[in-house]
């Protein structure tokens, strides 16, 4: 995953280097010059749209502003609609700076290997979709259980967690929210 902090860094730094001011580059990419001070305190970052031409303007490759990732080559390969076939791993990181709908398109047909990695994409995808993803899956443990929780249906939350048991009661009130008085009563 790319450093937040280090692209943050590098925003900045090639923005002095070619003497424009945050609203100079806020004008020409059409957005505000709070969201250009959020990229280079590393707040957040900019989406694949205006990354291309953030690049562009500051007269720097992607990998430049993002470091030489991982990330970066897949981000550039979303760019250019290059071979798009993508692991969930390499999408779950460039996921930040994608819109919702790539995303989305991009998960398409991927399936994870376990709730660890459906959690990694979750905040990402539509709930359809990542129950899509995690297809099958079972919990280990109740902990899997509670991360994946917030992003799942309470039904496909409990097929996940059938066969579990709980193991404290704080266990218990972390996922009581999310699933059925019945299921609560088969954990405990």
């Amino acid at each position: 995953m790319f450093n937040m902090a280090e692209s943050a860094s590098r925003i900045k730094n090639a923005r002095i280097a070619k003497n424009l001011t945050q609203t100079n580059i806020a004008d020409a990419l059409g957005v505000s010059y709070q969201a250009v001070s959020n990229w280079e305190r590393g707040n957040s970052m900019p989406d694949i749209g205006k990354l291309g031409e953030l690049s562009d303007l500051l007269e720097v490759s992607i990998e430049d502003l993002l470091g030489h990732t991982r990330a970066s080559k897949t981000i550039e390969k979303v760019m250019q609609k290059e071979n798009m076939e993508i692991s969930l791993p390499e999408l779950s990181e460039i996921s930040p700076v994608l819109p919702p709908d790539v995303t989305e398109q991009l998960a398409g047909g991927l399936k994870a290997k376990d709730i660890e990695e459906l959690a990694m994409i979750a905040p990402f995808v539509s709930k359809e979709r990542l129950e899509q993803m995690g297809e099958g899956l079972k919990a280990g443990s109740m902990e899997d259980l509670v991360v994946i929780a917030p992003f799942v249906s309470k039904e496909r939350l409990e097929q996940m967690g059938e066969g579990l048991k709980v193991g404290s009661i704080e266990e218990l009130s972390m996922i009581a929210p999310f699933v059925s008085r019945g299921f609560l009563d088969k954990l405990f």
